[in-house]
Parts: structure tokens; sequence; C-alpha cells
């Protein structure tokens, strides 16, 4: 069975780009938005979990029920590139639905 340290879902939204790799302890997700695409197309769905509440450092967190604790998907960290440097851009999760 072959396995994957990075896949990349390119045109997974109008412009938007998902790229997902495999770390020692963790995935790490990276959407890459092209220049005047909607960023507000981006959604993350979290099925058979009991609630999502977001923390005061701005992380995620993610309820597992039953006994199984939280996790945290740490706050997003958004820039862009301008000159050749990485500008931040402030954002943060919000929940729908």
């Amino acid at each position: 069975m072959p396995s994957y340290e990075t896949v990349v879902y390119s045109g997974l939204y109008e412009g938007i780009d998902l790229r997902v790799q495999g770390l020692r302890s963790h995935v790490k997700y990276e959407f890459h938005v092209a220049a005047g695409a909607d960023y507000h197309q981006i959604a993350v769905q979290y099925e058979g979990i009991d609630g999502l509440a977001i923390a005061p450092d701005g992380s995620l967190e993610v309820n597992l029920g039953a006994g199984r604790g939280v996790i945290r998907d740490g706050a997003p960290y958004i820039y862009q590139e301008i000159d050749g440097r990485k500008v931040e851009v402030p954002g943060r999760f919000c929940l729908a639905g």
C-alpha cells in the first residue's frame, strides 16, 4: 500500500488548492488561495464528534466525546506574499451551523 507525505487537492474550490502534509505528531493542512479568489469558499467539517469551540488563543477545540478527550487545531496562520516577504493577515476560525 503506498503512503504519501504530502497530498495536494488542486482546485478544491475555485482558485483554492488544499495541501495536506503528514508529520510525525500531527497532520498539517494549508489552503493556498490564488490572487482574487474568494477565501469565503473555504469550509472544514467534522463528523462523529460531540462539539466544537473556539479557545481564547484562537485555536479550534474539537470535543471527540465518549471520554476520548479534546484535540486542538491551532489558530490559523494567514499571510500573503508581498515582494517576496510573508506579511501576516489577521484571521480566525468561525463556527457555522
